[in-house]
């Protein structure tokens, strides 16, 4: 029996930060262990640029019989748009969407004739179980994890068990996908000549801010020395040097920090690398060992520099923690991400100020970073909340009417009316964006300075 035909898509957002797709390489890498039955293609429309007319050439010279889609919220009309394209190339080709969005709003997305399913949650097991009764003609209503339309209903049958044991899946399957591109896009504040690439050593968090979804409750992690070889067989394979830990957050608890390090220095890598951060987890101890084995930013969700927002969010911090963490970290010679919202519940014109002074007192402009409005995705507690007030009446109101843009308001929770939000928002990171530039203006003419005047080889120019 010949291989069928499989092309996994990520739409084009659109949006500058290009980190590979894990969750399409995780299904990639899965699927091709456990059920060699299919001729796997990637297209990350994202890292490539490709526009709507490149994907729709790609769909008619590869010619797929299945096509699968991964989005995020922010991507689910260009998701729509190549269903429509795919649909009309091939009519008889099945089209399978995953990701965030889907998880979270499968009955939305299955409004759409051109989607003939929705992968929900953990996407590895469900996906493999879903080709395997589609390639061989099983039967799909015991399939835990999809989502499908029967007639005028629409099929689910709850979501699939998570792999308990992140060992068992394979590592993603980089082979597939443009390599080089990720390698020489990197974010900052790595440098121009770093080899970046990415890894994930848990799946879950413990938190549950009212702003953020969650599929499941608590957090999952792969053994230290799973990630470890991981991370030599990138080494070595693809000599990278400067990783993002991609978890949602990988400074869970002292002790996980304590054994990630130990695990770097046991096996020599001499590595930099980027993670994220809590502030009542860290201290001047962590700090200093994580700077001894390569750490150079930590990103930290902080999101209000308000005791009472930080409450109505569900945080589990304190302005305390925040200003000791954040200062500890800057002392430590650790770039940190600054991470603050605007528009929950509680937030004023008060709070706003304490944001933006919060945000310029410890941002270190190593990245270009703003104030951002808060958006109540639907599965999140505080969507759940703006549906009881009346402020949001589904997801189809959410995605068609509401959320046209993830830095404009879905729903605005504060007292301050959106037009004046606005103007606040645009004043404030309209220093921040010039500040930021100022900045790396100065650190360029510095390193031009160093280059021709002094002699320095190791600035390479400005890029």
């Amino acid at each position: 029996m010949d291989k069928s035909r499989l092309l996994l898509i990520r739409p084009n957002s659109f949006i500058e930060s290009t980190p590979p797709p894990l969750g399409l390489m995780y299904i990639a890498s899965y699927l091709r262990e456990n059920l060699d039955e299919f001729d796997i293609k990637i297209v990350d429309a994202r890292i490539k640029d490709f526009s709507f007319e490149d994907i729709e050439e790609y769909i008619k010279d590869y010619q797929p019989e299945y096509i699968g889609i991964t989005s995020l919220y922010v991507d689910s009309p260009q998701l729509h748009r190549i269903a429509q394209i795919s649909k009309n190339i091939r009519k008889s080709s099945v089209v399978i969407i995953g990701g965030p969005y889907t998880t979270s709003g499968y009955k939305q997305a299955l409004k759409d004739p051109n989607i003939d399913y929705c992968v929900v949650g953990e996407g590895e097991i469900p996906f493999k179980d879903l080709m395997k009764s589609l390639r061989h003609k099983l039967k799909l209503e015991d399939i835990k994890g999809i989502a499908f339309r029967n007639g005028g209903e629409i099929l689910y049958n709850g979501v699939q068990a998570f792999v308990d044991d992140l060992d068992t899946i394979p590592f993603p399957a980089w082979d597939l996908f443009p390599m080089e591109a990720y390698i020489v896009n990197h974010a900052e504040p790595s440098k121009s000549m770093d080899r970046f690439g990415v890894v994930t050593t848990s799946r879950g968090c413990p938190y549950l801010c009212n702003f953020c979804y969650r599929m499941e409750e608590g957090i999952r992690f792969r053994s230290v020395e799973n990630v470890m070889e991981e991370i030599g067989w990138m080494i070595d394979k693809y000599n990278i040097n400067y990783f993002q830990f991609q978890d949602e957050l990988l400074m869970v608890s002292r002790s996980r920090i304590s054994e990630i390090c130990d695990g770097i220095e046991k096996n020599g890598f001499k590595i930099e690398f980027y993670l994220n951060g809590r502030l009542n987890i860290v201290t001047t101890d962590m700090l200093k060992r994580l700077k001894e084995v390569g750490c150079r930013f930590i990103n930290y969700g902080i999101e209000s520099a308000d005791e009472v927002v930080l409450r109505n969010m569900d945080k589990r911090l304190t302005l305390e923690q925040i200003n000791k963490g954040l200062q500890s970290t800057i002392d430590a010679g650790i770039e940190p991400g600054v991470n603050l919202l605007f528009g929950n519940i509680g937030d004023t014109r008060e709070t706003f100020r304490k944001n933006h002074e919060l945000l310029l007192k410890y941002d270190t402009f190593c990245q270009n970073r703003t104030i951002k409005p808060v958006t109540p995705f639907p599965g999140t507690p505080l969507y759940n909340y703006a549906v009881m007030k009346g402020l949001i009446k589904d997801a189809e109101d959410f995605y068609e009417k509401l959320h046209v843009n993830s830095d404009r308001f879905t729903v605005n929770f504060s007292n301050v009316p959106d037009r004046e939000a606005y103007e606040i928002m645009f004043a404030a990171n309209k220093d921040l964006v010039e500040e930021y530039h100022r900045r790396k203006a100065e650190a360029q003419v510095e390193g031009l300075h160093r280059l021709y005047l002094e002699n320095d080889v190791n600035f390479r120019g400005v890029r």
